[in-house]
């Protein structure tokens, strides 16, 4: 199990193949895509993701009161460059470790 420390949130990056209209149309017909995720990435300007996990001094800045702005299982959008890939050692799944203010946006109400 991984926990942030300090000021650091980690999320869990949305899959290309489950976002992307494309991959999702491409997977339903049976077609393999073999395209590199990062290089679409790098077309967008913030990607997608959910919290899940928040360090103990997380939005703990001088000028906020400590109350975090997002909860634990919350969608996000996060800065493109941001933040450090690590790999849950229980799961070996890729997560992204952020410092809480490359939060961008919290996404609510998004349709399927």
């Amino acid at each position: 199990m991984l926990r942030p420390l300090g000021g650091r949130v980690l999320v869990r990056p949305d899959k290309l193949e489950e976002v992307d209209p494309f991959y999702k149309a491409a997977k339903a017909a049976g077609i393999q895509v073999v395209d590199g995720q990062d290089k679409k990435r790098e077309e967008q300007a913030v990607v997608k993701g959910t919290v899940i996990s928040i360090g103990d001094m997380a939005f703990h800045s001088p000028v906020g009161d400590g109350t975090p702005w997002v909860a634990i299982g919350n969608r996000v959008y996060y800065a493109k460059y941001a933040g450090k890939e690590v790999v849950d050692p229980e799961t070996d799944e890729k997560l992204l470790l952020l410092n809480d203010e490359d939060l961008c946006v919290e996404v609510t109400g998004e349709k399927s």
